[in-house]
């Protein structure tokens, strides 16, 4: 079967029997893309440059106090004592005296070396 050739100025239809749209030209594309790159640049200025914010008549209110409540736990130990007896203080006390030597030939006790004083 031969093709059917469309009618002069008819749109192509689509797979869904529809017209096709038709698109819009570049230039008014890039006049969109102008258009909302320009505004969303601006709108920041725009929210600034409005008139600020009216001051109501309600009367001033003090700040809210925020308290911090720190707990702080002590805990003791209390140890009891055992039901062994304490232990007995004991007590070095040293006393100049014997010494032994074990280089020395003999095992009694010497005395210290006497002092000479001569007559000044």
């Amino acid at each position: 079967m031969p093709a059917r050739a469309a009618a002069p100025g008819a749109r192509p239809a689509s797979a869904h029997g529809r017209a096709r749209r038709r698109r819009l030209p570049k230039r008014v594309l890039r006049i969109f893309a102008w258009i909302a790159g320009v505004a969303s640049f601006l709108s920041p200025w725009a929210g600034l440059a409005g008139p600020p914010e009216q001051v109501s008549a309600t009367p001033h209110v003090e700040p809210q106090v925020i308290l911090k409540r720190k707990v702080i736990k002590r805990r003791v130990i209390v140890q009891v004592p055992s039901r062994v007896p304490p232990q007995p203080i004991v007590r070095y006390v040293y006393v100049p005296g014997a010494t032994t030597s074990s280089s020395g030939g003999s095992s009694g006790a010497s005395n210290p070396p006497a002092t000479q004083t001569k007559g000044s």
